[in-house]
């Protein structure tokens, strides 16, 4: 191994330097260049465990027992300890309990002594526990317990922090910020969950017509639908007609309803009712005419509202 590097150093050229050639001047550069060390000199430190007082001068690279480098540090003779000198680390596991996260640094001397130090660095967090209350803090390396707010100043919702959920954090020099809360619904909102059939033949007297809706129990609102196929009546294609619309040709006494819908929790079914003839409201008079069922489909529609 050489006792000697190259280390820049200003000199000044000797009295009576006057090189013969470019050669004799590369060479006399060299040499004005270098240095010799002891061979035991480094500036370097690459070693687990903290460097001797008589190292502080110099650059430790943090290495586990792998010889895995964990931090480049230098000795801060303000504080009294070694500080990195390289990217903080920034992801964390929470090792906390339910609604009170709390992360460790797992490099040994990397601990935030004071939660100033770290205003807007970026902490990513494995949270172990959903956030049951509203009230959710975060201790850093055994610091005050610190809230968490979202949008500034606003209070978690119950949900917002999930089980194993990444959470992004920036401490603003009062709160932890959480970047990417969980998106929950306004309080006492409703999801709608809405089905629609395919066509069907119209059903004929004294049968029926079933249709699955799909949903989870009964429907909160359920209907029928008669969907032009052939244009007739004043109608076009694909035009619809509420059932209920539709009267028998026992409609003069009221005794033959044309159809009957009914739905449970599984199915709706619409039924032909007194008589296989029926009228419907012309689409540009008004007038009641009798009905080509051939001309016509039915739609099905379940929709049921879910608390959110």
């Amino acid at each position: 191994m050489p006792n000697s590097i190259l280390i820049p150093t200003a000199q000044n050229l000797p009295d009576g330097f006057c090189p013969t050639s470019w050669q004799a001047t590369v060479n006399a550069f060299a040499a004005a260049m270098r240095v010799t060390l002891p061979t035991s000199a480094s500036q370097i430190i690459v070693q687990a465990t903290t460097p001797v007082p008589a190292d502080n001068d110099k650059i430790w690279f943090q290495v586990d027992v792998n010889n895995h480098v964990l931090a480049i540090r230098s000795y801060d003779s303000a504080t009294g300890s070694w500080e990195r000198v390289d990217e903080e680390q920034y992801y964390f596991n929470d090792i906390g309990t339910t609604n009170a996260i709390e992360i460790n640094s797992s490099i040994a001397g990397d601990n935030v002594t004071a939660l100033s130090d770290i205003v807007g660095r970026l902490l990513i967090i494995k949270v172990s526990n959903a956030n049951s209350a509203t009230t959710v803090t975060i201790e850093l390396d055994g610091l005050a317990a610190t809230p968490v707010k979202v949008y500034g100043s606003q209070t978690l919702q119950v949900g917002n922090i999930q089980a194993g959920m990444i959470c992004a954090f920036i401490y603003d020099g009062t709160n932890f910020q959480l970047l990417n809360p969980r998106y929950l619904p306004p309080a006492n909102s409703y999801v709608t969950y809405h089905s629609e059939s395919s066509s069907f033949g119209v059903p004929a007297t004294g049968s029926g017509q079933d249709w699955s809706h799909g949903l989870t129990g009964m429907p909160t609102y359920f209907d029928c639908f008669l969907v032009c196929q052939s244009a007739e009546l004043g109608f076009a294609i694909n035009d619809r007609v509420h059932y209920s619309q539709a009267e028998s040709s026992y409609a003069s006494n009221l005794e033959a309803p044309t159809f009957i819908l009914t739905a449970d929790a599984t199915k709706l079914r619409l039924a032909g009712g007194g008589s296989l003839y029926f009228y419907l409201p012309r689409k540009d008079t008004g007038a009641f005419t009798l009905v080509d069922t051939t001309k016509w489909n039915i739609v099905f529609v379940a929709s049921k509202l879910v608390a959110a």
